[in-house]
């Protein structure tokens, strides 16, 4: 009998130790290139967790605007969205790893928008997030 206390201790640590790591995320890469999204489809399963590396290799500037996308996904570093978690400024040169888990499957569909802020054009990006099948 003395010895299942220490049986269940050394499960625990074998555990912790070799089962308890957490397994490396999804990697899904979209690339913005001024009027141009790669790829133009994105898909996320549930409770799957990503790293969704945004890469701005245009010579504007993109607004990754996906407010329920962002709303149904736990945020990992939400530090890189706006204030109100509905968008990521992506300056030309720059990139952004975000890492997230989506609360239900999602589809989103990728489309420029030409967007005037200040008499200045940019372009940013609209999602359409459409519940998988």
């Amino acid at each position: 009998m003395n010895e299942n206390p220490i049986k269940f201790a050394l499960l625990v640590a074998f555990g912790i130790g070799f089962g308890g790591a957490s397994a490396e995320p999804a990697e899904i890469d979209l690339t913005m290139i001024d009027y141009k999204f790669v790829p133009d489809r994105l898909s996320f399963q549930h409770g799957v967790h990503y790293r969704l590396r945004l890469v701005n290799k245009g010579r504007q500037t993109h607004e990754f605007t996906a407010p329920v996308f962002f709303a149904s996904a736990k945020i990992d570093n939400p530090n890189l969205l706006n204030r109100e978690h509905t968008e990521i400024l992506m300056q030309p040169g720059e990139t952004k790893d975000l890492f997230l888990t989506p609360r239900c499957a999602r589809n989103l569909r990728l489309r420029p928008r030409l967007v005037r802020n200040g008499g200045r054009d940019h372009r940013s990006v609209m999602r359409k997030a459409v519940p998988h099948g």
